[in-house]
């Protein structure tokens, strides 16, 4: 890196500590993520990573479309939360499973159709269409949970 790439990217330099980083390295990355570039002093390094990009997950391809998902094989401190992103084509099914948690999603575009049972035996089939944060169209009843 020459010295005005240098000073036009973030540093882990703080009050006389540390040094340039001249690679390699993912500079959008350390844009996204400053305080663990840059640490609080605060920080003494025993807290474990708190997120992982879906950009960074193995990308499943079928017929129907894809999905990528992030668990606790990537995230170690996931040990009771996973998350996945998906694309179906229309007329796509998603493949039946079940887990002990609760399931949330949020539709972005189009709309599908949901068929759920609870541990109790209880069922619902919803509708969702594209919501901002809402649990659109799920059981009051199971929305509780």
């Amino acid at each position: 890196m020459t010295e005005n790439q240098v000073r036009d990217v973030p540093q882990p330099i703080r009050d006389g500590q540390g040094a340039t980083d001249i690679g390699p390295r993912n500079v959008e990355m350390d844009l996204q993520n400053p305080d663990v570039l840059l640490p609080p002093k605060t920080d003494s390094g025993t807290v474990p990573n708190l997120k992982f990009s879906f950009s960074q997950a193995h990308m499943r391809l079928d017929a129907g479309g894809w999905a990528r998902e992030v668990t606790q094989r990537e995230m170690p401190i996931a040990t009771t939360l996973s998350g996945v992103n998906m694309r179906l084509k229309p007329g796509a099914i998603r493949e039946l499973h079940w887990h002990k948690q609760s399931e949330w999603a949020y539709v972005l575009q189009g709309s599908c159709r949901i068929s759920a049972v609870d541990q109790e035996g209880r069922n619902f089939h919803s509708s969702p269409h594209p919501g901002a944060g809402r649990r659109r169209g799920v059981s009051p009843r199971l929305q509780r949970r």
